[in-house]
């Protein structure tokens, strides 16, 4: 199987995360999880279950049409009222690292969504995301229920997200900055076995200049439904004349893409220069 690609393209330009998210205000390891330390009120705990694995995540392999049921209790342990955005995510990878997200953009296949199989429950009510209150020291307890209904081959992959807003500020040119805590349970659920393997694909070549140096970003899609280690560990940029003007690792360690996913690449190279037309061969 041949994994070299030359492509041309004009230039321009259990999973604890904090985000930082800038709003423009006029405008209204590589692991399947990452930890990041925050200043989080809530505790999300996910009761005991024999379809968990050693790290507290969801992983399992499903009986077709059977359901299985997780119980998670969110507790706020601060001394103020609080709220919890719950919903389920999607992956994609970012930086060397797989995260999950709201929507399904990035998928290549939506049979392999996870919200399609996944119920969940509060008071006795199913909803597809909701946001709760919890007083001081109050615990809620949510129902996770799955039900693989139709039959697929190799995994899917997703969470169930918990976010909490724990700070925001304003700053100068009418920007808003918001600190997003999440907890996000893990879920990855394995299929019918696949065999046939089908080549990653690059699209959207482009590039923009930083603030100090010039960044080449592509598109990679993992065409496979299966977890796979990217393909390319290298790269060479050529100018329109064919010499190489830029070439190094795409990432020092081994990268996961998720199952059925295009994922955005970004390289940050070493010199600035700006053509028209340049290519990339990937290898």
């Amino acid at each position: 199987m041949n994994h070299n690609r030359i492509i041309s393209h004009s230039v321009k330009r259990v999973c604890f995360i904090l985000l930082v998210i800038i709003f423009n205000v006029s405008n209204n390891n590589q692991k399947i999880y990452a930890d990041t330390e925050s200043s989080s009120s809530i505790k999300v705990t996910l009761e005991d279950s024999p379809y968990l694995s050693t790290d507290g995540s969801i992983e399992f392999s499903p009986i077709l049409n059977d359901t299985y049921n997780f119980f998670v209790n969110i507790k706020n342990i601060g001394d103020k009222p609080v709220s919890v955005s719950i919903f389920p995510s999607n992956p994609t990878m970012g930086n060397g690292t797989i995260n999950y997200l709201r929507g399904s953009g990035g998928l290549l296949n939506k049979d392999y969504d996870l919200k399609k199989y996944v119920e969940l429950i509060f008071n006795g009510a199913p909803f597809k995301s909701t946001t709760i209150k919890l007083e001081a020291n109050q615990t809620k307890i949510i129902e996770i229920r799955i039900r693989i209904n139709k039959t697929l081959k190799g995994e899917i992959l997703g969470g169930i997200n918990f976010e909490q807003v724990i700070g925001a500020s304003e700053q100068k040119e009418k920007f808003k900055v918001i600190q997003l805590y999440q907890k996000v349970i893990v879920t990855r659920l394995s299929l019918d076995k696949f065999e046939l393997k089908k080549e990653q694909t690059v699209k959207n070549i482009s590039f923009y200049y930083g603030q100090n140096n010039l960044n080449l970003n592509f598109e990679l899609s993992n065409n496979n439904p299966i977890l796979s280690y990217i393909n390319y560990n290298k790269y060479q940029l050529f100018n329109p004349k064919g010499n190489i003007i830029a070439q190094g690792v795409i990432n020092d360690k081994k990268i996961l893409l998720p199952p059925f996913t295009k994922n955005k690449i970004n390289i940050s190279l070493q010199r600035r220069y700006y053509y028209q037309k340049a290519s990339i061969k990937l290898f």
